[in-house]
């Protein structure tokens, strides 16, 4: 099956929480709330590519190829890398330190809404991660967290773990997306290779 890549308007980084990568892999997730000054002027049709935690590994195979593992897993990747660029030095690093020849998952913006962290509809925050546990609201990555009775308390307690806010009435931006399981440059190459073709 071939997915037909629309013209992308701008392209910038965002950093996921690596406890969000799987499920936004296997489209559980098709939303991120995030501060809204994090993310900046993103518009439908922008592409973000994620950047997510990750270690360097010590022992580099070859030169243009960066050895590493994403966070939370324990399959060891080797993924492009300029060789006339340094690499970077070996251990863990956090997600604002991912390049973007690292990246593996594209999300293409469906829509954008900007708003308090209090006024997140329901629909939203299922989308974001929250789901019905049982007796109340889970969060994912949270497996043992006592489920709460309403998806917004759910919704602030994954926002803040992941954002570290203390702000009393955040303002976020509600990102809805289709992600893509490819680098962004990949993305670009397809878009190109498509056009070539019309």
């Amino acid at each position: 099956m071939s997915i037909i890549i629309e013209p992308v308007a701008r392209t910038r980084p965002v950093s996921v929480a690596s406890t969000l990568v799987q499920p936004i892999i296997a489209e559980r997730i098709r939303a991120l709330v995030v501060p809204e000054a994090s993310v900046g002027p993103i518009e439908t049709g922008d592409a973000l590519w994620v950047r997510e935690g990750f270690t360097v590994l010590e022992r580099q195979r070859r030169r243009n190829l960066l050895s590493m593992r994403y966070a939370g897993e324990g399959r060891r990747y080797d993924v492009p890398w300029p060789s006339a660029l340094t690499k970077p030095e070996p251990g863990v690093r956090d997600a604002g330190s991912m390049p973007v020849t690292a990246s593996r998952l594209t999300l293409l913006v469906e829509s954008v809404r900007r708003c308090a962290l209090g006024d997140v509809s329901a629909d939203e925050a299922m989308a974001a991660g929250v789901s019905i546990d049982g007796a109340g609201y889970g969060v994912v990555g949270f497996p043992f967290l006592r489920p709460y009775d309403d998806p917004g308390p759910a919704l602030e307690f994954m926002y803040r773990q992941q954002h570290r806010d203390d702000t009393e009435a955040p303002q976020v931006a509600v990102v809805e997306f289709s992600a893509l399981s490819r680098n962004i440059a990949h993305l670009a190459a397809q878009r190109a290779a498509q056009e070539m073709l019309a």
